[in-house]
């Protein structure tokens, strides 16, 4: 293996091997895409045992587990991951990178979370990475929910003046009206938490309206947003009658252990979208506008320049 391991990377937990793995195998696709490069199960276990982290039983017996959950990503993301898994060799399916672009993009933001000393010395800009996935995010969850409508607030962009005319939008948009803005809206409110709203309309206009109020986390801080938006605060800055408290929806880069999913899922009290619920939107030139995957692989060219190698 070329790619450095991520300063992130512990013994692999006996009772919950789930994060380890997890990070294992961001490794090895960012080898795979980034570098082009087929790599081998073998690879993977002398490059583990190298590391000095685990001894040369340990990690073959971990290489099997990862194989195993390589393969089990390609199936969770509807079979649009850009990789494919023949016998003990994982490979890409795509020429470069800036093929498969927002792919690429969640998964160089996942390995700098995992990798934070990485992050650091390259002096990762976390403002444009946090635009960037808003604007992958929106035309993903279009897909995701045909016949909805997605409405991006602006506010990740640093427009954060207009705070009161977007709470408006949002609640002619659901039917509703306008709260006690003059009691409850401050700075905080106009500033981020809500990212978008994606809603179901009719045509008889009487609200009652699915929705998901969406917040875009791409941070390493998963865990604190799973709270944001304040629903109980929006519920206040939008009267909807019949009331219908729309549902918050987190989407991150990263990809999560199952027992991390269902805690951060039961935690957010909503719906919960990762890397390869993003993928299973499908073929990203059905829903990716050029114009972004060509923003996308620019920044993500930039810092593929500077991954680390093995010593």
């Amino acid at each position: 293996m070329k790619l450095e391991l991520p300063s992130g990377f512990r013994k692999p937990d006996n009772d919950d091997a789930g994060p380890q793995i997890e990070q294992a195998c961001d490794w090895i696709e960012s080898e795979v895409l980034f570098l082009s490069s087929q790599v081998t199960r073998t690879e993977v276990g002398d490059s583990l045992e190298e590391s000095g982290i685990l001894n040369g039983a340990e990690s073959r017996d971990f290489a099997e587990e990862l194989w195993r959950r390589l393969r089990e990503r390609i199936h969770q993301s509807g079979g649009n991951s850009p990789f494919t898994v023949k016998d003990q060799t994982i490979s890409s399916k795509v020429n470069t990178f800036k093929d498969a672009s927002s792919y690429a993009f969640c998964l160089l933001v996942s390995y700098a979370h995992h990798h934070k000393t990485w992050a650091t010395k390259c002096k990762f800009k976390y403002n444009l990475q946090g635009a960037n996935f808003e604007d992958l995010v929106c035309p993903a969850m279009g897909k995701l929910f045909p016949g909805w409508t997605v409405y991006p607030t602006g506010w990740a962009k640093g427009r954060t003046t207009g705070g009161r005319k977007i709470i408006q939008n949002i609640a002619d948009l659901l039917c509703g009206n306008i709260g006690d803005l003059k009691r409850w809206t401050n700075r905080q409110v106009k500033e981020a938490q809500l990212d978008a709203l994606c809603y179901r309309s009719f045509p008889d206009q009487r609200g009652n309206l699915p929705a998901f109020f969406i917040q875009c986390a791409s941070g390493a801080n998963l865990e604190k947003k799973l709270r944001e938006p304040d629903m109980e605060l929006w519920n206040k800055l939008v009267c909807l009658v019949p009331a219908s408290l729309p549902r918050r929806a987190v989407v991150t880069p990263n990809v999560l252990p199952r027992r991390k999913f269902d805690h951060f899922a039961n935690k957010s009290s909503g719906l919960l979208i990762d890397r390869l619920r993003i993928a299973s939107a499908g073929p990203e030139n059905d829903w990716l506008e050029k114009t972004t995957q060509k923003r996308l692989s620019s920044w993500l060219t930039a810092y593929v320049k500077k991954l680390p190698f093995a010593a």
